[in-house]
């Protein structure tokens, strides 16, 4: 696919404003690739067209990327879900979300590896 409509649908896509908003993969999978420079591209991410939404295999594709890049690059296990959590976040699957978020922050911004690219403002 052409660079500039990569970044075209990078530039559309809006923000998450709600737990929901992660059953892509995208946003969580982009974290992945800013934090980890190097070790995760954003060619690899499926970005949805603008104002569309993601078919079943690329939201699965960028979950597992999730999973493997999440299992290889931070010392200690956090990843605990399954596909299903992110696709059908409800009632107490929020929870198991949140949790999996708030580990993923502490390996990223509170208690980073070696090998996290921390972002400097």
């Amino acid at each position: 696919m052409q660079l500039s409509l990569r970044l075209h649908r990078w530039l559309r896509l809006g923000p998450a404003e709600e737990l929901r908003d992660l059953s892509d993969g995208v946003g969580v999978s982009a974290l992945l690739a800013v934090y980890f420079k190097g070790e995760v591209g954003l060619e690899e991410i499926a970005v949805p067209e603008p104002d569309e939404t993601l078919s079943l295999y690329e939201t699965t594709s960028n979950h597992a990327l999730i999973e493997r890049k999440v299992q290889e690059l931070i010392p200690q296990p956090i990843h605990h879900l399954t596909l299903t959590d992110f696709l059908y976040v409800h009632g107490h699957m929020k929870q198991n979300l949140l949790a999996f978020l708030v580990d993923l922050f502490t390996h990223l911004e509170l208690r980073p590896g070696p090998r996290v690219n921390r972002l400097n403002f």
